[in-house]
């Protein structure tokens, strides 16, 4: 004698349920969703760059100049003042959700779908 009840047929109702459940929340499918954008945070305030238009920043700050390039599609932190470097050794980003930030200078560079805005930034 089995340990388990038997299965009945409306038994795998809540499993599909909750498993097209899980599909609309994690996907959106058929969602069309916009092109990649820069978001870009600075000291000085924020903006969105369009990824597509080869463009170079310098962005002032307290120890320098931040240097931001755009450049066939992606982007990057070029040159930095911090001492560490963290921010220009992540190189380049091109897809959602990736970013580059230089924590000491407070220069915040993240990939989005274009009409969306950062989670949450701080310094």
């Amino acid at each position: 004698m089995s340990k388990f009840p038997a299965l009945r047929p409306g038994d795998a109702l809540p499993a599909l349920l909750a498993l097209g459940a899980a599909f609309l929340a994690a996907g959106k499918t058929g969602e069309k969703r916009g092109a990649p954008v820069l978001n870009l945070v600075t000291p000085a305030g924020g903006e969105t760059l369009e990824l597509g238009r080869d463009t170079v920043l310098w962005i002032p700050v307290r120890s320098g100049t931040v240097e931001v390039r755009i450049q066939g599609g992606r982007a990057r932190i070029a040159a930095s003042p911090c001492p560490s470097g963290y921010c220009v050794r992540t190189g380049w980003i091109d897809s959602p959700g990736q970013t580059a930030v230089c924590m000491p200078e407070g220069v915040f560079l993240e990939v989005t779908e274009d009409g969306a805005a950062p989670d949450a930034v701080s310094y």
